[in-house]
């Protein structure tokens, strides 16, 4: 009775399994390249931006699927050109960066040993700027939002201060803040008599800044234009326009001494290995 119960299972199956080989048939055997638990999959082809496209590559990342790799001279970090500013009471990047936009408002970075750091996209809903905040002595340090479960230490220490940026507090409103980046900040994490030193973990408030540079915090009037793709609808961080003047010449820098465009991969390659 068992065996012709399965033999009745598999004959009502066999129309659904027939279906499914030639759907994978004629798409490559091709499965979903970024899987999250609840949200469904998010390909790379859901995310089919100009400024994506012109200025990276999407390749396989395991376990995290397919990422974005931007194509940079070497050395390059996440958040460092662009500067900070103040917005809807909380700190917004604003980035010199075309593709900026999209990956330092959502998603997660990873820096991998071969292929350097790397976007993982995902829609977790728009935000500032996708990062980790530390404030120890007369430091405020961040660095990218990284996936959940990896973790690269702290910005005083030697090996870890890499994947940071620790400015002095006074600098940190400055335009293109990331050159003013202390690759080495002198910090202990206990005092003379062995007590451990509170290390704030949250962004700095508007009263620290005025506090320590003496100067006003304005607030900016940011608007966040929809941009839709076949995934979902992002959103993208626009000032006002005596801001983007503001922000024109370091753009251009950017564009040149920066990024790599793709019609110019073939002939310079200036990637991070």
């Amino acid at each position: 009775m068992k065996g012709v119960l399965k033999i009745g299972i598999i004959k009502k199956s066999f129309p659904l399994l027939l279906l499914s080989a030639i759907f994978l048939f004629f798409n490559g055997c091709s499965a979903p390249y970024y899987q999250e638990s609840g949200s469904g999959y998010q390909a790379e082809q859901g995310y089919n931006l100009a400024d994506l496209n012109e200025y990276g590559d999407w390749i396989n990342l395991p376990p995290y699927g397919r990422v974005w790799r931007p194509s940079v001279v070497n050395g390059w970090l996440p958040f460092h050109n662009g500067r900070w500013i103040y917005s809807d009471n909380d700190w917004a990047w604003d980035s010199y960066e075309p593709f900026g936009w999209i990956v330092y408002h959502y998603g997660y970075w990873y820096y991998d040993p071969i292929y350097g750091w790397v976007w993982i996209p995902r829609n977790n809903g728009w935000m500032p700027a996708t990062v980790q905040w530390r404030q120890f002595g007369d430091y405020i340090a961040w660095s990218p939002l990284l996936p959940p479960g990896v973790n690269y230490g702290e910005p005083w220490n030697d090996h870890d201060g890499r994947y940071w940026h620790s400015v002095r507090m006074e600098n940190f409103t400055k335009d293109n803040v990331g050159k003013l980046r202390d690759t080495h900040p002198q910090w202990k994490e206990r005092d003379n008599s062995g007590k451990q030193i509170i290390v704030g973990r949250t962004r700095p408030t508007q009263n620290e800044i005025e506090n320590k540079t003496g100067v006003k915090i304005r607030n900016t009037q940011i608007t966040k234009e929809p941009v839709q793709t076949p995934v979902s609808t992002f959103r993208r961080m626009t000032l006002p326009d005596n801001e983007r003047v503001r922000n024109s010449s370091y753009e251009q820098r950017v564009k040149r001494d920066v990024i790599i465009p793709r019609s110019e991969r073939n002939t310079t390659d200036r990637r991070k290995k």
